[in-house]
């Protein structure tokens, strides 16, 4: 009797893992566009979510961070005339970013040709 609770138990365990691992965001997705990006990261659910206050920037007006696995994630941020999402950006890139007195400075100088920006192909 005790045996075939154990083989419930792993059976259950092993369930739940399984359900688990299906219902976790693939922060490697390949997109083939820069829209179907945005709607990726703006729809999906993500084990870590952020935002910072932007109000002191002079061009950058909003930035999120969107991680699946709290180590590298997608970073967007708005300007007045575009949204721009870059992948597998660090995270600790983004504390440092929200930290930074200058968002646009520092984007500029730590982001900005360093981390795969996602565009139209």
């Amino acid at each position: 009797m005790r045996n075939m609770a154990n083989k419930i138990l792993i059976l259950f365990c092993l369930i739940v893992l399984t359900f688990y691992s299906f219902s976790q965001n693939n922060c490697n997705q390949k997109f083939s566009s820069y829209s179907s990006a945005k709607k990726y990261v703006e729809t999906s659910s993500f084990q870590f979510k952020d935002e910072t206050d932007c109000s002191e920037s002079s061009w950058i007006r909003e930035a999120k961070f969107y991680s699946c696995d709290s180590k590298f994630g997608y970073f967007k941020f708005k300007t007045d005339y575009k949204t721009y999402i870059h992948e597998k950006l660090p995270i600790s890139i983004w504390y440092q970013f929200k930290n930074a007195s200058s968002k646009g400075s520092f984007y500029n100088q730590f982001i900005k040709h360093k981390y795969r920006l996602v565009c139209d192909l």
